[in-house]
């Protein structure tokens, strides 16, 4: 990640200095909306009438996954439900 590169931080830390976007890009996936992968060569070697919609798609998700932290996600009250579920479910099946 380039946060752990650029920046000393301390594990507990981690979470909060850490985006979404980093760490899709980290492992080369990628958020690229167009058929054409940003090339404009949808429609023979020409954009397509919709590139431009899915341009700025991509553009809306790159910055949405720019603006969430590890950190963000951790602290929602809905993922915090799911992993207490998830816990109660794994305690559960173990006591049968």
């Amino acid at each position: 990640f380039k946060v752990l590169k650029t920046k000393s931080v301390a594990p507990a830390d981690i979470p909060s200095e850490i985006t979404f976007f980093e760490v899709i890009t980290s492992v080369d996936e990628n958020m690229d909306q167009t058929q054409c992968g940003g090339a404009m060569n949808c429609n023979n070697a020409k954009p397509c009438l919709t590139h431009y919609v899915w341009s700025e798609l991509t553009d809306k998700i790159q910055n949405y996954m720019k603006g969430i932290s590890l950190g963000d996600v951790i602290n929602r009250s809905d993922v915090k439900n799911i992993i207490n579920k998830r816990k109660e479910h794994e305690y559960g099946n173990k006591l049968t």
